[in-house]
């Protein structure tokens, strides 16, 4: 078979049951599409194993297809994507695998900063998965923020086992052919030293910086200068330093033999996961200080008084009078008031002292 079968899109049906919706994602491995069970009325996640007349010879391509439906096939754990059927059709392999709604954790970091708290979570469904899929004797070999999907309800779930390899099981990969993203391999990968877990968690690792720092530490202009980065490089000096930053330098030893184990791992994830949010401080509130009053103007005397005053004052003898007034110099708008009821030849006459 050859790779001139019609190509895939939107609508087209395959093998009877999988109406293909959308693009998910497209990498050297493949093509991952959005497709409708028909026969289940479910959403399925829908692999196209992409076939190449270069390199690898086809045979082997197809071998390396139905190992990874076998890789992900004896791996039970929710963060690693399940799978369900795989089969040939239109030349190409195909792996029918669950759909998870949401977005990878790539177009994650590029929408915002995730927190210390949050990468650390996120971290831990991640490493739980890899560390099934380690107890299960493979090994992923292509952890990145790309291969990561986060749910819209929070699940998290590892992603494409296409280069995955089964411990014990011969290499289909030639001399000649590296495969996985170079900035994200383990130095031991990059050299041709044997591999182990050790080599998954490095890339965790890298993934950890990205999350991190928004960028990729060792990624250079060309191929030859990553892998010489990754083999030779320090991590660069975080912008954000804190607890996860000493995890990932954990990681990202360059021997093996010292790099950070998995149940250490799992141990400082949860620590950082479980550290209460910084408080937001509240805006202060203005202290309210006492209005200053306005003196008040002292109290009118009643009208009704201050004319009944002034005519007992009218009737009195001038000498009587001006005691009268005397006795009211304690209250000057009373006596004003009462003078101002007087007839004016009358007030005249009085002077209070």
């Amino acid at each position: 078979m050859t790779t001139d079968a019609p190509m895939a899109g939107p609508g087209r049906v395959i093998r009877d049951r999988y109406e293909l919706r959308s693009q998910l994602g497209r990498g050297g491995m493949g093509t991952v599409w959005l497709a409708k069970d028909r026969m289940l009325g479910r959403l399925v996640a829908l692999k196209e194993i992409a076939l190449t007349p270069y390199g690898e010879g086809l045979a082997v391509q197809r071998v390396r297809a139905m190992r990874e439906a076998r890789s992900l096939a004896r791996i039970r754990h929710p963060a690693i994507a399940e799978i369900y059927d795989v089969f040939e059709e239109g030349g190409s392999p195909w792996i029918v695998m669950v759909y998870v709604e949401g977005g990878s954790l790539d177009d994650l970091i590029g929408r915002r900063t995730l927190s210390e708290r949050e990468i650390a979570a996120l971290g831990r469904d991640v490493l739980a998965g890899l560390t099934a899929a380690h107890a299960a004797h493979v090994l992923h070999r292509d952890v990145k923020p790309a291969n990561i999907v986060v749910g819209r309800d929070g699940k998290v779930v590892l992603v494409d086992f296409g280069i995955a390899q089964i411990v014990g099981e011969s290499g289909l990969t030639s001399h000649s052919i590296l495969l996985g993203t170079s900035e994200f391999m383990a130095p031991e990968r990059i050299e041709g030293r044997a591999v182990g877990p050790a080599a998954d968690l490095w890339s965790l690792g890298v993934t950890f910086f990205c999350a991190l720092e928004g960028y990729s530490p060792f990624r250079r202009d060309n191929a030859y200068a990553t892998v010489h980065a990754v083999c030779n490089d320090d991590l660069p000096q975080p912008r954000r330093r804190g607890p996860l930053y000493d995890v990932i330098a954990g990681l990202l030893r360059k021997d093996p033999a010292h790099r950070m184990g998995a149940a250490e791992l799992d141990r400082r994830l949860a620590a950082i996961a479980a550290t209460p949010p910084p408080e937001r401080k509240r805006p202060e509130r203005p202290v309210e200080r006492p209005r200053s009053r306005s003196p008040q103007p002292p109290p009118v005397p009643h009208t009704a008084s201050l004319r009944s005053a002034a005519a007992a004052l009218a009737a009195m003898a001038p000498g009587a009078a001006g005691q009268a007034l005397d006795a009211m110099a304690g209250d000057p708008s009373r006596a004003a008031g009462v003078l101002a009821l007087l007839p004016s030849g009358q007030a005249g006459r009085w002077s209070v002292t």
